[in-house]
């Protein structure tokens, strides 16, 4: 028996002959592994695929050693479909060509025919987001999609199953979708491809280049953006520099390094003149605002203006006295 949902299902404990059961295409492990964003597998290639991972290779050791399973896999019975331990089914038909008596049947729990698919999924996020086994953050986030786009559940709902902040769950949802839409399956890039979707400061590049999304893609495909950490943290410096420097690497006359140690050359990167440039900026676009305002406000934008002025004059003597 579990409780899922505040409700009691009954399940049933049982050994299964395996060769009964179904991989689960839609568990974020097999989904993310397997389906390649888009083509559906059969159970044959979902078994070749899986059979060659080194955490199926082990778990063929330690189930071996072991005598069988310490965790049962748990089915759904109304469709065989193994919806947690389809690494452990991979492992047990791996153990079965070595010895078909022995290793024929399969620990199961077995949930009943009318589990809903939203039971199902709530069971899966109990064990693998708020559980011992957490997914990786692309197959939380494939998940997520899953639930948003086909099942039509709305943030507000993720966000009290998954424990996360609206825009973090719209933010994984977007990434998940940018890299299904340019079919980029590998998952340990998640990191570069949420940085990008999520990074503010970059706007500017995305008016001057209307194609940077694919050359991105392309940078970091190639290796020349090697860590998140360099979108997330320099391009912003990069993006910041004079625009011929800017066109140069993105259309390939530099490369990023070389892009970044040119953008400090010329200061953009320094925190002071990160500040200055700000303020200007903010003065520039206001300034029809600024000289609108009337009465009391007026005052003191005048008062305010006029000390501003005194420490650009002050600060700009000092600076020109140590040159």
């Amino acid at each position: 028996m579990r409780i899922i949902q505040g409700k009691r299902i009954e399940t049933e404990r049982k050994e299964v002959p395996h060769n009964d059961l179904n991989f689960y295409v839609e568990n974020p492990r097999v989904y993310s592994t397997v389906k390649n964003l888009g083509k559906e597998p059969t159970q044959d290639e979902i078994f070749e695929i899986l059979s060659k991972m080194d955490n199926v290779r082990e778990l063929v050791n330690d189930i071996r050693n072991e005598g069988g399973l310490n965790e049962p896999v748990i089915v759904r019975a109304s469709t065989n479909e193994v919806i947690e331990g389809n690494r452990r089914l991979a492992a047990y038909r791996i153990l079965f060509q070595e010895d078909a008596v022995k290793w024929a049947n399969i620990n199961c729990e077995i949930l009943p025919n009318n589990i809903t698919d939203d039971q199902v999924s709530s069971l899966l996020i109990r064990f693998h987001i708020k559980g011992k086994a957490p997914w990786k953050a692309f197959e939380q986030a494939g998940f997520m999609w899953r639930l948003h786009k086909e099942s039509k559940k709305s943030i507000n709902e993720l966000k009290s199953e998954f424990g996360l902040a609206p825009p973090t769950v719209k933010n994984h949802i977007a990434t998940y979708e940018f890299m299904l839409e340019h079919n980029i399956t590998d998952q340990n890039q998640w990191s570069y491809y949420l940085s990008y979707k999520t990074n503010k400061k970059i706007s500017n590049l995305k008016e001057l280049e209307p194609d940077l999304d694919n050359i991105i893609i392309e940078k970091i495909q190639s290796g020349e953006i090697r860590r998140a950490e360099m979108i997330r943290d320099d391009l912003p410096t990069v993006a910041n520099a004079p625009k011929k420097i800017i066109k140069d690497w993105l259309n390939g006359g530099i490369n990023f390094d070389d892009a970044l140690a040119i953008a400090k050359t010329y200061g953009v990167d320094k925190k002071f003149y990160k500040i200055l440039k700000d303020f200007n900026d903010f003065l520039t676009k206001n300034k029809k605002e600024f000289c609108s305002v009337t009465g009391k406000e007026k005052d003191q934008v005048i008062w305010n203006l006029g000390k501003i002025k005194l420490n650009i004059e002050s600060i700009n003597k000092r600076l020109d006295s140590e040159n």
